[in-house]
């Protein structure tokens, strides 16, 4: 019998036997979710004994994020040959700090998960050193990543580099994202990963998202992304004036839901999205987006991809919301009823869905935006589809 007492409030702790149990036993016990997203109780209890400490850590430790303000002590906490948390660190994250290789290279053969964040470098070179130098990596996110200098068609350098094989699930907003997905066409085998994550998608970069989506196709999971405020070419080589102003033309309720957005907005479904047939689910971020009022995702970006998706699987439809007040949601012309009947639907792409979810950021009340967008899809609402949160 274990006999181990451990009060954290008042930190009075009894142990006796403890190591007497498998270490297995620790780490179920500290894995359950209450446990291991409570740091404070986790560093109390890695203090018991050195069974604990060592499941502690592993939550404890799994994921870092350096800054200029901590960069300093971590770095002399892990390069000191006392130092055991090294094995630990899963996930690191570097904000707005040189990438030392250096430092890097005491994860080479740990990490599995890199996120650069807020940062210049010299050359795309720079940043593909970096990726490529973790062998076990299975993700890889790039944040507002600014490049001086980059070619991918001329360096041979950057044509040498291959994203390591264990890479399933890559993000990439802003800065550097087209020179990034040049280089994942440019690859002998093209990397097909199952989360998919792009934006914001301007003008300059949508034939190379098109050309990757048509490639992995099937193979995409869960993708998220987001168009440029202002843009006005994300037809997919569709002209310009095809583009038709907003219809109040009756269209019977037995068109599909591609028929029917063709007659409404007077442009073809998105052959590129409809190669997608084994999503899970879709964000959209900036569905709506206070900034953006005039073409925005919600008024014709938006009903396309959702017109375009044909994919017996789909579960989750996340879709992005910034708003200074509830009200502005009217300020916007977008075709609820086409969404609602969209979504609503038991027939095609939709039958499946199990959540609509409108992430909300700003200032706005959220509990108003929601009731707002609940009487505009009766219909999703009816289903149960429904869902409000705040953006984490």
């Amino acid at each position: 019998m274990l006999l181990c007492k451990f009060h954290i409030s008042g930190m009075s702790i009894t142990n006796r036997r403890c190591l007497d149990f498998p270490q297995e036993l620790f780490d179920h016990v500290f894995g359950y979710e209450t446990l291991r997203n409570d740091v404070l109780s986790l560093k109390y209890c890695s203090l018991v004994c050195r069974a604990w400490l060592h499941a502690t850590r592993t939550h404890l430790f799994h994921q870092v994020i350096l800054t200029p303000k901590n960069i300093d002590p971590f770095t002399f906490l892990i390069i000191d040959s006392r130092s055991t948390v090294l094995p630990h660190i899963k996930k690191l994250e570097l904000r707005g700090i040189d990438c030392s290789t250096t430092l890097l290279a005491n994860f080479t053969f740990t990490l599995t998960h890199i996120h650069l964040h807020d940062k210049t470098f010299h050359a795309f070179i720079d940043i593909l050193d970096i990726i490529c130098s973790f062998p076990y990596l299975q993700s890889v996110a790039l944040d507002e990543l600014r490049v001086e200098t980059s070619s991918v068609k001329t360096s041979p350098r950057i044509q040498d580099k291959v994203l390591p094989s264990s890479v399933n699930s890559v993000r990439c907003r802003g800065g550097c994202l087209r020179t990034f997905l040049l280089w994942l066409l440019n690859h002998d085998n093209i990397p097909k990963l199952p989360n998919f994550d792009v934006g914001p998608i301007e003008d300059e970069s949508i034939f190379e998202i098109g050309k990757y989506l048509v490639y992995a196709g099937p193979t995409i999971k869960h993708l998220s992304f987001s168009f440029n405020f202002g843009c006005n070419a994300h037809i997919c080589g569709l002209q310009a004036h095809e583009t038709q102003t907003l219809s109040k033309t009756s269209v019977p309720s037995s068109f599909s839901i591609a028929e029917r957005y063709k007659a409404l907005f007077g442009l073809d479904a998105c052959p590129n999205i409809a190669t997608l047939t084994g999503l899970h689910s879709v964000r959209l971020d900036n569905f709506i987006h206070f900034e953006d009022q005039i073409q925005g995702s919600a008024l014709l970006w938006g009903p396309r991809i959702i017109a375009s998706l044909s994919t017996p699987e789909l579960r989750e439809v996340v879709l992005g919301v910034s708003l200074r007040k509830a009200g502005e949601v009217d300020k916007f012309n977008i075709r609820w009823e086409f969404l609602d009947e969209a979504f609503s639907s038991m027939d095609g792409p939709y039958a499946t869905l199990v959540y609509l979810k409108f992430e909300i950021t700003g200032t706005v009340n959220m509990e108003g935006v929601a009731s707002l967008i609940r009487s505009r899809l009766p219909g999703c609402e009816k289903r149960g589809l429904l869902q409000f949160c705040r953006e984490t």
